[in-house]
Formats: structure tokens, sequence, C-alpha cells
């Protein structure tokens, strides 16, 4: 009787369920149309070229140094060097030599935000909060996820996923189609009380 007494005397500290908290945070809302659809662009802006990279031929005369690899920016193919330079501040790099090692990197892997196929990275590269992704990275693994299925927000038409998304009372993302899943069960649910 002594521990019967005591724990209906502590209070439930936990947290609610997962599942609980979720259909609540749904069922503050009656509609759909209440919460407003995005699509995933909304959240990644796609981009395809570097801002302020502009490549140049230098003047012979000038004997520029390539600031990564030391040696002079000329023509070479027989070393992989096109003759391109590159200008990043007050820098000078081969062309080659700036998409291996000297351009932005990727927020997630840190590879540089150019094609990189021995990883499978295509050159394709976006923003997110200020911070850019190749979209390999940002799909598959940096992404924001969705409070329900916990996979990143993103278009994947193999799993039935638009990329449209919602956001929450509570800031969470949810992506359409398991928005729509949420809203059905708890309509059988209201349904069958």
């Amino acid at each position: 009787q002594q521990q019967q007494q005591q724990q209906q005397q502590q209070p439930n500290d936990l947290p609610p369920a997962y599942e609980t908290a979720l259909v609540d945070a749904l069922g503050k809302e009656n509609t759909s149309e209440a919460i407003p659809t995005h699509t995933f662009r909304e959240i990644f802006q796609q981009k395809t070229h570097m801002p302020n990279m502009t490549h140049f031929t230098p003047d012979p005369k000038e004997k520029l140094r390539c600031a990564s690899c030391f040696d002079p920016i000329v023509c070479d193919v027989a070393h992989g060097f096109s003759g391109l330079a590159v200008a990043k501040g007050i820098s000078r790099y081969h062309l080659e030599c700036y998409e291996r090692s000297a351009a932005p990197p990727c927020a997630h892997c840190g590879r540089t935000l150019f094609p990189h196929p021995e990883v499978n990275l295509s050159g394709l590269w976006g923003e997110f909060r200020g911070r850019n992704y190749h979209v390999e990275c940002f799909q598959y693994y940096a992404g924001p996820r969705c409070c329900s299925c916990f996979n990143i927000i993103f278009a994947d038409p193999q799993n039935n996923i638009s990329g449209a998304w919602r956001s929450l009372d509570d800031n969470s993302l949810i992506h359409e189609e398991c928005f729509q899943r949420r809203l059905q069960i708890k309509r059988e649910q209201e349904e069958a009380v």
C-alpha cells in the first residue's frame, strides 16, 4: 500500500510518446489547408556555378605560380593543366588545382563543390541555412528530416515522396505525404469512436 501511495504522489515526468505527440501536433489543425505546403526547393536552393569565379589565361610574361601546387600557370597537357587560371583574393591557381582543392567546400563531406566522379558527386550543389552542400550530400545525409518518417525532406519518387513539405507549430518539418497519412489515421480513429 505504501508503494502504491508513493507512486501516485510522484508526478509523471516522462514526455508523451512520440506517436502521441505527433498526432497531437497534427490534431491542432483540422484541415490540411491550415498549414501551407512548400516545395523542397524552398529549403535547398540549387546552384550550378561558383559565385565570383572567373577563369582567365594569364599573360606569359607575368610567370604566375599556382598557390596550391606552386608550378607555373601555363598550358601543360602532359600534367593535366589547361593553362587557365583562377583568382581567389590575392592568390592565383591552376583551374584544375582550384577545382580540386581551393574552391569552397561542401559543409558535409568537405570536398570542393565541383564534380568528383570517384565518389559519385555530380558537382551540382546548393545552399541550406547559409551553408553549401553537394546535392548528393544534402539528399542522403545532411538535409532536414521529416518528423514522421525521419527521411530527408527531398523528392524521392521511388518511395512516392514528392518533396513537398509542411512546417508544424513546433517548427518541425513533415513530408506532405506523411502529413496526409497522419490526417487519414486521425480521421479513421475519430470515426471509430
